[in-house]
């Protein structure tokens, strides 16, 4: 109490000092006592807000280490980059894609696992060349093609549209190139929309037709004939031509009157189908993203690469064609292009051809009349697939350092019964029609074949379709791999096979074989689907100096043929989108072929 007192006194002798006074010692000292008093409210205050400026600066820094891997990404997603998790997104929704999964999934389950390097900068999304086309050339329903075709120009319709059957939706005046195809359209064709010209010509813009360079060759070749043929076609011209359009659901239910059911393309090859997937991302904050998971897009192809004009030069070419030699496409007018004796093919071709040729018209019947329809894979083949790959996921992961030891050789293989020494093979594309004959076989069709080199043909060993291939054989003992083996050319290959094999048995016997046991009665549906749409390579060959077609389907009536491994591993790479199944019908015969594999993106 006496120091305070003391500077209490001090306090007012200094504040009663009159001004120009001077402070004593005394004075100095007395006053020295206030420094070691305790301190004061007021400098607790600056201390306390010291460290609060330091713990919210701290608190600041912390909290940006802590969500700066979220903050570095507009989803908030932690360790979000382009490289890896939106890679990653990408090529699982793309499988997703490929199997019956519908509805939710967890992105962390043996399900969502997907085999790839992640780390490096340079990763790419892994996307199939097919998708775009397994779905513009599979049937569509009529109320989603009607907006499609009032969205495109005549020009850009005409250029992908098939070869017409038919004019008119009654069928009157049909305008196949052959009265063979004309048979055939007439037996398997007449519910498929896109074989009738009354459906491009109702559904596009009537300003756009009269402006159309197109309009002269349509009126020369198909309007005027069917003015002058019938009644029936001045009925046809006045509704059709000068039209007003429909309401959709009005369209769509006049082409089921009619017997219309679903509308499915042709295979080209000269503009290649473009397609851009998205998925959306809905950040912690609500805030929505869009992620490009497939992105190919359209273009016109080299017409060099055109393999497919073969098959079918385009309606617009017709339309030349016709106008050129003063001739209708309509096959019941008086100057038809055949009834003024001309071929379609020899008019496109010309009659020069090899062996390969002769055997293709002999065979599957006459060049630029060939419809090429695609196959779509079937569900069950889809489903099993999924289901395999599911069980393998989750097996592996017990023992990932065999499976993944596992080698993948490139092999050339072919059927036992092509083997002949005296042969020599000139293709297995029906668009390739002018092979050289080579002593070796060649693969099967492709989109990107363009017919400039003959290649061998070879097929990779990939661990998850030899996998696969095991299960549906049920081919594991050395005495039945060395029958695949077998199908190989030369020593070097049949030891790589050997080497590819018989460790991959040993990975599936261990791992796999138990766990699949529950997938045999889906497997023996598989197989009874698979069989009936007769999957097949074919060969163009001279064997002996007889020139002849091999035919081998993929998967024989006996699960162990050795051919049969090759073809399931083929069905695997068809369930994955790598090949694709297309149907060759020609006047003459069907084929239904196994593509070769589709080059990676």
């Amino acid at each position: 109490m006496k120091l305070f007192a003391n500077r209490y006194k001090v306090h007012r002798r200094l504040t009663q000092m009159l001004p120009g006074q001077v402070v004593t010692r005394n004075h100095v000292q007395v006053s020295s006592l206030v420094y070691d008093e305790p301190p004061s409210k007021h400098t607790r205050y600056k201390v306390g807000g010291v460290l609060y400026l330091l713990l919210t600066a701290t608190g600041s820094v912390l909290y940006l280490v802590v969500v700066s891997p979220s903050m570095s990404n507009d989803y908030w997603w932690p360790r979000f980059n382009t490289t890896s998790t939106q890679t990653f997104i990408a090529d699982l929704y793309n499988f997703l894609l490929t199997t019956p999964t519908t509805g939710s999934f967890d992105l962390f389950s043996t399900t969502s696992m997907i085999r790839k390097e992640y780390s490096s900068s340079s990763t790419f999304i892994g996307m199939h060349s097919s998708a775009a086309r397994a779905i513009l050339l599979r049937p569509l329903a009529l109320d989603a093609v009607v907006p499609i075709l009032r969205s495109v120009d005549l020009f850009e319709n005409m250029r992908t549209m098939p070869p017409p059957c038919w004019l008119d939706f009654n069928r009157t005046f049909e305008m196949a190139h052959t009265a063979r195809h004309q048979v055939l359209c007439n037996d398997r064709r007449q519910s498929n929309a896109a074989l009738y010209l009354e459906t491009l010509l109702r559904n596009v813009d009537s300003t756009d037709l009269s402006s159309s360079l197109y309009l002269d060759p349509l009126q020369s070749t198909i309007f005027h004939v069917v003015e002058a043929i019938s009644v029936d076609g001045v009925r046809w011209m006045a509704r059709t031509v000068n039209h007003t359009w429909l309401p959709v659901a009005q369209e769509v239910a006049l082409w089921q009157a009619h017997g219309l059911s679903y509308f499915q393309n042709q295979l080209q090859n000269l503009f290649h189908e473009g397609l851009r997937n998205t998925v959306t991302i809905v950040s912690a904050l609500g805030m929505r993203g869009y992620v490009t998971i497939h992105n190919i897009p359209f273009e016109n192809r080299p017409k060099g690469a055109w393999s497919t004009g073969y098959a079918y030069c385009g309606f617009w070419n017709d339309l030349e064609a016709g106008a050129w030699t003063a001739t209708s496409l309509i096959r019941s007018a008086p100057n038809a292009f055949e009834v003024m004796g001309n071929d379609w093919d020899e008019y496109y071709c010309g009659t020069s051809g090899n062996v390969a040729t002769a055997l293709i018209r002999s065979n599957l019947g006459p060049l630029t009349t060939i419809d090429i329809y695609l196959v779509s894979l079937p569900p069950v083949l889809t489903a099993l697939y999924a289901t395999f790959l599911n069980q393998l996921h989750n097996t592996v992961m017990l023992q990932p350092q065999a499976y993944m030891q596992l080698t993948e050789p490139t092999l050339e293989v072919l059927p036992a019964t092509w083997k002949h020494q005296d042969a020599v093979y000139y293709g297995g594309n029906p668009l390739c029609c002018y092979g050289n004959p080579m002593p070796y076989v060649q693969p099967s069709f492709g989109y990107y074949d363009d017919c400039g080199a003959q290649d061998r043909h070879e097929i990779n060993m990939a661990r998850d379709s030899v996998l696969f291939a095991m299960f549906a054989t049920v081919m594991t003992s050395s005495d039945q791999l060395t029958s695949v083996c077998a199908l190989t050319t030369g020593p070097a290959m049949f030891t790589s096979c050997m080497q590819s094999l018989l460790p991959a048995s040993a990975v599936f016997t261990t791992l796999l074989k138990a766990p699949l046991e529950a997938l045999r009665p889906q497997l023996t549906q598989t197989s009874q689907t698979i069989a009936g749409l007769n999957v097949s390579f074919i060969q163009w060959a001279t064997i002996a100096g007889v020139d002849q077609v091999l035919h081998q389907p993929m998967i024989t009536s006996s699960s162990t043929s050795s051919w049969s491994f090759i073809g399931w591993m083929t069905m695997f790479d068809w369930a994955n989108g790598q090949r694709e199944v297309y149907s060759f019908q020609g006047d003459l015969n069907t084929y239904v072929l196994m593509s070769r594999p589709n080059p990676p993106l």
